[in-house]
């Protein structure tokens, strides 16, 4: 075992995350805010940015589903699965 792996281990234990994490944690609040607004424009921008290929691999490593009103994502969940 890394000793990074160790660290990992308590970050995930504490419900911590490290920054990648958190940096697509804030990239996917970001695009929840844009798929859920009421402004026709901000909702045309996401239907746009959906179809981006960064957008769909950011879906795809992380398992997010695009629901009727919201995303839904659990990185914390990802964070689990680094792990084992």
């Amino acid at each position: 075992m890394n000793i990074w792996e160790s660290v990992k281990c308590i970050q995930l234990f504490c419900g911590r995350l490290d920054f990648v994490h958190i940096a697509v944690l804030r990239k996917l609040k970001f695009y929840n805010g844009l798929y859920r607004a009421n402004n026709s424009v901000v909702k045309e921008c996401f239907r746009n940015i959906r179809y981006d290929i960064r957008f769909r691999k950011l879906c795809f490593d992380y398992d997010v589903m695009i629901d009727r009103d919201c995303l839904r994502y659990d990185i914390v969940c990802d964070m689990t699965f680094i792990l084992s």
